[in-house]
C-alpha cells in the first residue's frame, strides 16, 4: 500500500507541475490501474484501453522497422492523450487538455516513466 501511495504522489506531482494535465494513471502492462486519479468508475477502462493502444503501436514500429516504441500520442478533439511505456511492466499515462505545453508535459511524463520503471522490476503486477 505504502508503494501505491509512493507512486499516486509522483502522478499527483505531475499533474501538479504541468497545467492542463487532467488525469495521471500508471498501469500495469496487462492495462490493471496501479495507481491513478481517474474516477475510479472509469480508470479500469482507460488504463486497458491505453494499454492496448501501446501494445499495437509497438506493433507498428517493429513492422517499419522503426525500432522500440517508448512513447505515443493520441490527440483528441477535446485534448491529448500521451502513454509512455514504464519498461516492461508499466504504462503511463497522461490525460491533457488541448491547451497544454505539449512539449512540457511529453518531457516531464517521459522523464517519469523512466523513473518508474525501475521501481516495477521488483513488483508483482
Amino acid at each position: 500500500m505504502a508503494h501505491n501511495q509512493q507512486l499516486l504522489g509522483m502522478l499527483n506531482q505531475l499533474q501538479h507541475d504541468i497545467s492542463g494535465v487532467r488525469g495521471v494513471m500508471l498501469a500495469a502492462s496487462d492495462g490493471i490501474p496501479l495507481a491513478h486519479n481517474f474516477p475510479e468508475s472509469a480508470a479500469g477502462r482507460i488504463g486497458a484501453m491505453a494499454a492496448a493502444a501501446l501494445g499495437l503501436a509497438k506493433r507498428v514500429t517493429v513492422a517499419t522497422q522503426m525500432g522500440d516504441l517508448s512513447e505515443t500520442t493520441v490527440r483528441g478533439e477535446k485534448g491529448y492523450l500521451l502513454i509512455f511505456s514504464a519498461g516492461p511492466k508499466g504504462v503511463l499515462i497522461v490525460a491533457a487538455a488541448l491547451s497544454v505545453d505539449l512539449l512540457e508535459a511529453t518531457h516531464k511524463a517521459r522523464t517519469l516513466a523512466q523513473r518508474i520503471a525501475p521501481e516495477l522490476e521488483g513488483v508483482e503486477v
